[in-house]
């Protein structure tokens, strides 16, 4: 006999049981399910979940066959599981329209599952709909704070003007998950942008105290410092940021050091040093970020203020 979940429950259920055998590979997991769905193949629970994981592996067509099929099998009224998965698949598929429609009919019937809320934001902002994006977004983030649903709704409040509303939502996440560094490094940049210097200040000394001895945050110091105009200031923040980066480098040599020591040295001006530095660093690590920025610092006219503009 099969056992009936309610449905926010089931839909819960079923997103975590795609991911039930986590240190298993994606592929390992999709050759299990269909192993049992030849053995059932009017489980509409076993399709779902499938369905989860071709999308997550970039596989749509495949989702939406799996989803169309969980939805036969169901009837005419499909579950709220169903109606979530078609909405997440179909924008996967780049059909917010579609995704939208299936994303509402989820959140009536589960309003309080954050997904659903996330996925139909994606597809408004596909449409150019930011201000419904961003209300969507702020309904998931009632029911599930994370780092990256803060990130991109500022992101989307940017877009459209919103930059006091990017700064309020950016700190209202650090108070809400524990002040993450992604958050303080994007409202951060916000502070700088908007010539707050004595707020993105503060959340730099805040990072300082707490990881004394990293050379990243002297460095950031000294953009900021430097973007203000203050150049004594930041002057002595950059060579504060260079002596910990040759103590690093001395205690453990590492590509991560090596850009601290390339960034300060941008930051003070040294250009033939820099150049020399981050031609060493990029032939041995290309996809570096934090170089690619420092070399672009190069290429203009002028150098100094580091990576942040």
């Amino acid at each position: 006999m099969r056992c009936w979940i309610p449905g926010v429950a089931m839909v819960l259920y079923l997103m975590t049981g795609a991911h039930s055998h986590a240190h298993e590979e994606p592929s390992h997991q999709i050759k299990t399910l269909s192993a049992a769905i030849h053995a059932k193949p009017d489980d509409s629970d076993l399709r779902l979940r499938r369905a989860r994981l071709y999308r997550e592996a970039g596989q749509w067509k495949r989702a939406l066959r799996d989803v169309t099929k969980a939805h036969a099998i169901a009837g005419k009224v499909p579950s709220p599981a169903i109606e979530l998965e078609f909405g997440l698949v179909w924008l996967a598929g780049a059909n917010p329209e579609r995704a939208i429609h299936w994303l509402s009919r989820a959140i009536r019937r589960i309003p309080n599952v954050p997904e659903a809320w996330q996925g139909r934001g994606d597809a408004w902002a596909k449409q150019g709909k930011y201000d419904k994006a961003i209300a969507d977004y702020t309904q998931a983030l009632s029911h599930q704070p994370t780092p990256q649903r803060f990130i991109q709704r500022a992101q989307w409040q940017e877009k459209v003007g919103q930059i006091q509303q990017a700064i309020a939502g950016y700190n209202e996440g650090l108070r809400r998950l524990n002040f993450p560094i992604t958050l303080r490094l994007s409202v951060i940049r916000l502070y700088i942008q908007t010539k707050n210097t004595n707020a993105a200040l503060a959340h730099i000394e805040a990072l300082q105290r707490k990881h004394p001895h990293a050379a990243e945050w002297p460095l950031r110091r000294g953009d900021i410092h430097c973007h203000a105009g203050q150049v004594e200031a930041s002057r002595n923040a950059y060579n504060h940021g260079l002596s910990l980066a040759l103590k690093s480098l001395q205690r453990r040599p590492s590509a991560l050091a090596q850009t601290h020591h390339a960034w300060a040295l941008v930051g003070l001006g040294n250009r033939l040093k820099a150049e020399g530095l981050l031609r060493s660093i990029r032939s041995q690590h290309p996809r570096l970020t934090m170089a690619q920025q420092l070399q672009e610092r190069l290429s203009e006219k002028s150098i100094g203020c580091g990576v942040w503009r």
